[in-house]
């Protein structure tokens, strides 16, 4: 049986309302938190099929060009992160037996452990859903098969594809990390 093709899709898009300026370009222990994110997927490559970032900022679209990912421009981040995720699974051609791993941008501490420990569970699992979790709350990043493509690309508004995970439980695979650092996602600044 061919194996599943899996894609990377980061999403770093958001307009950062709560942190009052662009977070994803915010330092983080001498490092630009969307920096984190693209060295993470890029540690791992080879899991990839591909891996696209969905973005709105032209420093965030320049470094990631220049690492030789594919870049799709979200200019309407106002709908929500919806919006991000449709852009990038509509960057690549469909097929039946693709997989679809999604990475937000503003977790600093998320361990290429955990991305290794997530894909390889949710293959053995053989279900249709992989989500993080830590002591019971679920957290990103997230996998979806090719079953639930278009559930995700019917999404509105800015609560992502936690809805389709929600709706399937049964079919989903629960990676546990044993960190809760590792789920946090910054959306203030430090005071």
């Amino acid at each position: 049986m061919k194996e599943q093709q899996l894609y990377a899709i980061l999403l770093m898009a958001g307009n950062s309302v709560r942190f009052g300026k662009n977070k994803l370009t915010h330092f983080v222990n001498n490092k630009k938190m969307y920096q984190y994110a693209l060295e993470l997927v890029l540690s791992c490559s080879e899991l990839f099929s591909d891996i696209i970032v969905v973005t709105q900022y032209d420093e965030i679209e320049t470094t990631a060009v220049q690492n030789h990912i594919k870049v799709v421009r979200n200019f309407q981040s106002e709908k929500g992160i919806t919006s991000s995720i449709h852009l990038g699974i509509g960057a690549i051609p469909p097929a039946k037996g693709q997989a679809y791993l999604f990475l937000v941008g503003d977790q600093p501490w998320l361990t290429e452990t955990t991305i290794r420990g997530l894909v390889d569970g949710w293959k053995q699992s053989k279900k249709g859903i992989g989500c993080v979790t830590f002591q019971e709350k679920l957290g990103n990043p997230v996998i979806f098969s090719w079953n639930y493509r278009e559930e995700l690309l019917a999404l509105s508004g800015d609560r992502g594809g936690k809805q389709v995970l929600c709706c399937h439980k049964e079919d989903v695979y629960y990676y546990e990390v044993t960190e809760r650092k590792e789920l946090e996602d910054i959306d203030y600044k430090e005071k």
